[in-house]
This record gives structure tokens, C-alpha cells and sequence, in this order.
């Protein structure tokens, strides 16, 4: 049987763990789409191109050109195995040149769209390049 304090004590914890959470959720408003959204109505046309130049810039800086997705064909498992995205993405960035005021987090998370974007293209090609080489092999 539970006692009065073991309880009390439960209750707390779980007040604690609330005051917790919605702290956790106040820090990450601002990254919120809607926030975004709310943001981008009161800029100009001016404004908006200059934030997008500014973004992709710091995303091309950010990344290494030479970094891509490989494709390999496992035989044995008739399958492909492919770099997964954590994997591509871990050797993809250029940490170094991540703004200092922007944690690799945060940046990860703002540029999520672009970078799922960019290594669903990469995974394509070489899911290509690697079916390529075996039907030239197979001929």
C-alpha cells in the first residue's frame, strides 16, 4: 500500500517535471513554423530575399561539397545499403563554420527541410550510380 508520503512526494515530482516541460517549450518557440510564419508577414519582398540569400549562404558554408551519400550492393542480402542520414549528416557539416551564436542543434533543426531535401537527392544518385555498376558487372 502507497503511503501519504510516497505519494506527496510523487505528486511533486510530477509538478516538477511540468514546470520542466513548459519551460522546455517557452526555449523553443521561437524555432516554431508558426513563429516563422508570423515573422515573415511583416517583412518586405527586400527583406525576404535578403534572408533567403543570407540562409543559403550560411548552408552552402556550412557544408561540405564533397560529402555524399554511397550506395553499395549487398549480394549476399540482395539489398542496397545505403549511408543513413545521421551518418551523411555527421560527415556533411562543416561544424567549424557553424555561426558561433547558432548550437549544431539548432542549426540541424532549422535547415532540417533543406538538408532532408538535399539527401534525399544524393541517396537517388547514388542508388543509381550503384545500380548502374551492377548491370554493368552483370553484363
Amino acid at each position: 500500500m502507497i503511503k501519504r508520503q510516497e505519494l506527496v512526494n510523487d505528486i511533486l515530482d510530477i509538478y516538477d517535471y511540468v514546470d520542466h516541460l513548459e519551460k522546455e517549450v517557452e526555449r523553443l518557440k521561437p524555432y516554431s513554423i508558426k513563429e516563422e510564419k508570423e515573422n515573415s508577414e511583416t517583412l518586405n519582398h527586400i527583406d525576404y530575399l535578403m534572408i533567403s540569400i543570407g540562409k543559403q549562404k550560411i548552408l552552402d558554408r556550412c557544408l561540405y561539397s564533397w560529402r555524399e551519400v554511397k550506395a553499395k550492393y549487398d549480394e549476399e542480402n540482395d539489398t542496397y545499403n545505403v549511408t543513413s542520414y545521421n551518418d551523411w549528416l555527421n560527415e556533411k557539416l562543416r561544424r567549424d563554420e557553424i555561426p558561433d551564436n547558432i548550437s549544431l542543434d539548432e542549426f540541424r533543426v532549422y535547415f532540417r527541410k533543406e538538408l532532408q531535401e538535399m539527401y534525399e537527392k544524393e541517396k537517388s544518385i547514388a542508388l543509381n550510380k550503384a545500380k548502374d555498376i551492377e548491370n554493368v558487372e552483370e553484363e
